[in-house]
């Protein structure tokens, strides 16, 4: 009789990378192996789909096909024995569970070892070639009676083998294979072999596991004797050599051992040590893994911590995400710090913001000092810090103990220096009881100029820690030398002090005359600490545009517009850098992004309009001037712009209207009284136009256009003397104006002042020689001249 036997299954393998247990082989009783199979019910056992005879007699089985590798081939690619074994364990405790489950059905498979058994594609585990299987009855201690006797398969002392076998699976007195065989069952004493006969196989897939090779190795007849007597310490030797963890070690050696009552009881029994030993590691490795978070995050929050208190709130925030996503993975016992660094982060946040306004300058001017004020009150006050209502001692304890305490005191200070209080200076002389520092102190609180000044003259004055050299600087009654020395000899101890970079940055403490490029040096210092910081871009715009860097300005606030991509106020800057330029288009539109995240902004409005000006599109321009004012009325030179506007149409009665209600909001402002009188002027009204650009001409004492307007009008009244000195007022306030002097020359002549006249002309000449002949030649010389200035 034949079934489908291993053989084939090794050439499916070859040809198919799987593994068919259809098997045509010559053991006698195939129907009833395939009955034993068919009734073992487990994952890790292929089912029998068909049992049944060819036509010729012969008996077949069809079972599941297979498609993956034998244990023993992914064994044998190992680089190392100990590659991948946490794997290879996995795979061993589901071979122990498959086992433990026929042993539960009184089956023992009596053939185990790595080429039994089959990896599937995905993971699966199956335990392969059930053929020597056989059904037990009543155990005795240690083994148990096979289902009828020996002799039901043949005379025990031969190994039936397939066709073309390997010769290793024929030892010559029981069926098996010896390298895996316990003695009991390689001396045929059937008796013996029961549950634990398959945990000695176990053993030995454990040690080709642990060790890269089976318990008895050597050429065939040495691996039989070997099996037959139980010689297994060779294995033994390898498992102590093998470096695997020493459950597993002991596990291989127990089950190995010769006599099986020194053996665990059946695979139940090892799959239970495996998986306690599985168990264990996967404890271990939790433990260590959250030893090692625990150490991750106590170090990213020495980090963390390490950050806030050098002000770094960028970093901090990446920082503290880290430790917080690592606690949440399993880390006890920092709650307490991480909620503290959390509030520590959010306050210094704030505490940047509110800096970041403080400095970011708008045409040309700071924010107003009360908004700031305000802001630091309600920051300090979320954080626990009330003047005049916290008690002293808690908040001495808080900034003690507080990681951002010295930015939360400096913060104390710049709100005490910006509007000294005597609940401020309370508390401050109760927290940090300095005795020159309260000296300071006393003096801003008196507003004592002197005193102050005295203060920041004596040598303490350099010695200070950056935060109050800060607050020092900023004093506007010390001499603006003195403020500089005091922060740059903070800033030479503690360069990475953003606060003294930004204070001697500010307009006040620099030399006038080179203080725009100086300033630019100190923004780039500021910007190296604080790449990302938008009011530091920003700002090192507005200077370089100071400075004639149009170009620099422009790049600088396109930088503060990708740091900030909300603030309405960058985009304005740049729009007025891009206006000066003359990139008129992309100014509209900055001024237009400006508008749209500030629809409220009535001088993004009102600048959008000069730009709709001079792109020549008037009914935008005029919409855009009357949304300003819509925005806010009380903007005089949003009604200016709108006068201009209207001027510019022609619409004299409503410009003058507007100019009007500029100077009812501004009154100071020249350049309206100016406009004013030349709209009254083209309306007729002399007498108004004189009025108002003589308020012009004394609204401004720096401004030559007045005068020189004045001195237009006044002639035309026929008022030649009147004119006659406003000409002689313009030419004291632009004495390198060579058409005033002509015209003044020119007035003189018809006044009968010949000798004046000519000393006018001469001066125009000599500022431009198209008036050089005025001087000496014709009345057609000087009425040539007259047309060309006119």
């Amino acid at each position: 009789m034949a079934i489908l036997g291993s053989w084939a299954v090794r050439q499916i393998v070859s040809t198919s990378q799987g593994r068919s247990a259809t098997d045509p082989c010559h053991y006698p009783s195939v129907p009833r192996r395939g009955q034993i199979t068919g009734q073992l019910q487990h994952l890790g056992v292929p089912p029998v789909h068909d049992l049944g005879t060819f036509p010729d007699g012969r008996p077949f089985l069809v079972m599941k096909l297979i498609k993956g590798h034998t244990l023993s081939d992914l064994l044998r690619e190992r680089p190392a024995p100990g590659y991948e074994r946490a794997r290879f364990i996995q795979v061993f405790e589901q071979i122990c569970q498959t086992v433990a489950y026929a042993h539960s059905r009184n089956v023992i498979h009596r053939d185990l070892k790595t080429a039994n058994v089959m990896i599937g594609a995905f993971g699966e585990v199956q335990v392969m070639d059930w053929g020597l299987a056989k059904v037990l009855t009543g155990a005795a201690d240690g083994g148990a009676a096979e289902h009828g006797s020996p002799d039901d398969t043949g005379p025990a002392s031969e190994i039936e083998l397939s066709r073309d076998a390997d010769p290793l699976t024929r030892a010559g007195s029981s069926f098996g294979t010896p390298q895996y065989m316990p003695p009991e069952q390689a001396q045929g004493e059937w008796a013996a072999v029961g549950p634990r006969a398959d945990v000695f196989a176990l053993g030995g897939i454990l040690c080709e596991v642990l060790t890269g090779r089976p318990p008895y190795t050597g050429k065939t007849a040495e691996v039989r004797a070997k099996a037959v007597l139980g010689t297994v310490g060779d294995a033994l030797a390898r498992l102590d050599a093998c470096g695997a963890e020493p459950e597993l070690v002991e596990l291989a050696k127990q089950c190995l051992a010769p006599s099986p009552e020194d053996r665990p009881s059946d695979g139940a029994a090892v799959a239970d040590r495996v998986a306690a030993f599985r168990a264990g590691v996967e404890l271990r490795i939790e433990r260590e893994r959250l030893a090692r978070n625990a150490d991750a995050v106590g170090a990213l929050l020495k980090q963390c911590e390490d950050a806030l208190q050098n002000d770094d709130a960028s970093s901090t925030a990446i920082l503290l995400e880290q430790a917080e996503r690592r606690a949440v993975e399993g880390a006890d016992g920092f709650e307490p710090r991480l909620a503290r660094a959390r509030a520590d982060l959010t306050t210094l946040q704030e505490l940047d913001r509110i800096e970041d306004l403080r400095w970011t300058v708008s045409d040309n001017k700071l924010p107003p000092r009360a908004a700031i004020v305000t802001a630091w009150a309600e920051a300090l006050r979320r954080h626990g810090i009330a003047p005049g209502s916290t008690p002293h001692a808690a908040v001495g304890k808080l900034l003690r103990e507080s990681v951002i305490g010295r930015r939360l005191l400096a913060t104390l200070d710049q709100w005490f220096a910006s509007e000294p209080s005597d609940a401020l200076l309370e508390l401050l002389s109760a927290v940090d009881p300095n005795a020159y520092r309260c000296r300071v102190r006393e003096a801003i609180h008196a507003r004592d100029a002197k005193r102050l000044t005295r203060l920041a003259g004596q040598p303490d004055a350099l010695q200070l820690a950056p935060q109050f050299a800060a607050v020092l600087g900023e004093q506007e009654s010390i001499r603006p030398e003195r403020r500089t020395q005091i922060l740059r000899a903070a800033h030479e101890r503690q360069p990475d002090s953003l606060l003294v970079l930004m204070a001697l940055a500010s307009p006040g403490p620099a030399p006038a005359a080179d203080a725009a490029a100086e300033r630019v040096g100190w923004y780039r210092a500021a910007l190296a600490l604080r790449p990302k910081n938008a009011a530091v871009w920003n700002n090192l715009g507005i200077t370089l545009r100071q400075c004639g860097d149009v170009d620099g300005a422009v790049e600088a606030y396109r930088q503060a517009s990708r740091f900030a991509p909300t603030d309405a106020t960058v985009r304005y800057n740049l729009g007025i850098a891009l206006h000066a330029k003359g990139e008129l288009t992309p100014a509209a539109e900055s001024y237009r992004e400006a508008i749209k995240l500030d629809p409220g902004y009535a001088k993004a409005h009102s600048n959008l309009g000069l730009v709709l000006h001079d792109l020549g599109s008037a009914e935008q321009e005029l919409a855009a001037h009357r949304q300003a004012i819509a925005c806010d009325p009380s903007f005089g030179r949003a009604h200016y712009n709108l006068g201009n506007a209207l001027a510019h149409q022609g619409e004299l009665d409503a410009a003058i209207a507007a100019y009007r209600d500029a100077l009812r909001l501004d009154p100071d402002y020249a350049p309206a009284h100016h406009n004013l009188g030349i709209a009254l002027q083209k309306s007729g009204d002399s007498g108004g136009a004189v009025e108002a650009i003589r308020e012009a001409v004394r609204r401004d004492p720096a401004d030559a256009a007045a005068p020189r307007t004045l001195a237009a009008v006044l002639e035309k009244k026929g008022d030649l003397a009147g004119a006659a000195a406003a000409y002689r007022e313009a030419t004291e306030r632009d004495a390198k104006d060579a058409g005033t002097f002509f015209r003044l020359g020119w007035l003189l002549d018809r006044m009968g002042q010949p000798a004046e006249s000519r000393a006018a002309f001469r001066r125009a000449g000599k500022l431009d020689k198209r008036y050089a002949k005025c001087a000496t030649g014709s009345r057609v010389e000087i009425l040539k001249a007259l047309n060309f200035t006119a």
